[in-house]
């Protein structure tokens, strides 16, 4: 049975990478069911991240923001911190098109450090994601504030982090 889940999950990536967003959904919301159901909760972050990814691809911000603060809990509670970089580093470009910028620039400022000195250096793309979203809060906040609060989040502890992440809501 935890192969077919695992097949699922592989179905739900073919089919966003196929161009099919909320096909993608329905895979992940039929895997995350057997996660469940399996206990397999591993998988089950994974699925919650993706989910979050697929919505804010669709620009459904609140709807991102549950499966993500999900994720960032089962993985903190898990010590399985790679896929808390990721599920923290989404919740960022929600948080900034949320309208809480001061949140999305600490946990950029804390995910591009994170990043970098536990797993690999950054790719173009990321960088340009990373810019992206610090412009967007830019135009939110300033940029000296932005650049302030992106210091602070770079200086967080992962158990700091995961706090503020897990107290801010849509």
């Amino acid at each position: 049975m935890l192969h077919a889940n695992y097949t699922l999950f592989n179905r739900a990536n073919a089919t966003l990478e196929a161009g099919d967003a909320l096909g993608a959904l329905e895979h992940y919301g039929r895997c995350r069911k057997v996660c469940q159901a399996l206990g397999d909760t591993v998988l089950e972050v994974d699925v919650a991240n993706s989910t979050g990814a697929v919505l804010i691809s669709l620009k459904r911000w609140d709807e991102a923001s549950t499966p993500l603060m999900a994720a960032i809990q089962q993985a903190w509670s898990l010590g399985y911190r790679f896929m808390l970089g990721h599920a923290l580093w989404n919740l960022a470009e929600v948080r900034a098109q949320q309208k809480q910028p001061e949140v999305a620039a600490q946990l950029l400022g804390f995910s591009e450090h994170f990043w970098t000195t536990s797993f690999a250096a950054l790719t173009d793309d990321d960088k340009g994601y990373l810019e992206r979203i610090r412009q967007l809060c830019a135009v939110q906040l300033g940029e000296s504030q932005t650049q302030l609060l992106w210091g602070q989040g770079s200086a967080l502890s992962l158990r700091e982090v995961v706090f503020l992440a897990l107290q801010q809501t849509s």
